[in-house]
């Protein structure tokens, strides 16, 4: 065992000192830059009903900038995907033991698809919501709407905007002008774009592609 990597080491230098790179190997691998797109929401409740709130967000825009941050464009993109949404209290003014019902719906703005029910929530906690990020069940039907548009991203479409809401949420203990619910909370949109990455990788072998080398 020694002696084979031995082989291999002397080989590996050889290739390097006398061929130059005529042992590195082209190899294209699969490179992921995980994006997120935010939506926040500002609740100022004063009865049973939650305000509903509309948040609008030019997605096209935002995966733009994530891969100019990183060196690319999307030019450069073989796949995107919409992996997951996550939602959390960034801010709870109001301490109690409140629990809100609702929904979030997505939107495509200017180019047809919705509005569609991406999340539904039951009764969930605001206060164990603080500072969380929690991953919700994503709806079919909300799910295709946003999965349509970063397809249309890809094809090179430049009016990908997604409009998000809340809507038809309950709020209890019920709030009051004297015992007001103020919050704010964030959604998280996660995709993955998926990019051909080209490197020089150490061939010892020399290039062969025989079975085992």
């Amino acid at each position: 065992m020694k002696r084979y990597s031995l082989m291999i080491a002397l080989a590996s230098v050889i290739c390097l000192t006398m061929l130059g790179t005529s042992c590195l190997k082209k190899k294209v691998y699969d490179l992921v830059i995980v994006a997120e797109v935010c939506a926040e929401f500002e609740q100022d409740e004063r009865n049973a009903d939650l305000t509903p709130k509309i948040e609008t967000i030019d997605v096209g825009e935002e995966l733009d900038k994530v891969l100019a941050d990183n060196g690319y464009s999307r030019e450069s993109l073989t796949e995107i995907n919409f992996q997951a949404l996550h939602y959390g209290v960034l801010r709870l003014d109001t301490p109690g033991e409140w629990a809100v019902t609702g929904a979030i719906t997505v939107e495509r703005i200017g180019g047809g698809g919705g509005p569609q029910t991406i999340v539904d929530w039951s009764a969930e906690n605001l206060t164990a919501l603080l500072g969380q990020k929690k991953a919700a069940t994503l709806n079919p039907a909300g799910t295709a709407v946003v999965n349509q548009a970063i397809a249309d991203y890809l094809a090179g479409s430049l009016d990908v905007v997604l409009q998000f809401s809340t809507q038809g949420g309950t709020i209890a203990p019920i709030p009051s002008d004297q015992d007001p619910l103020t919050f704010r909370w964030k959604v998280w949109a996660t995709f993955n774009a998926i990019l051909p990455e080209t490197s020089d990788v150490l061939d010892p072998f020399g290039g062969s592609d025989a079975p085992g080398l």
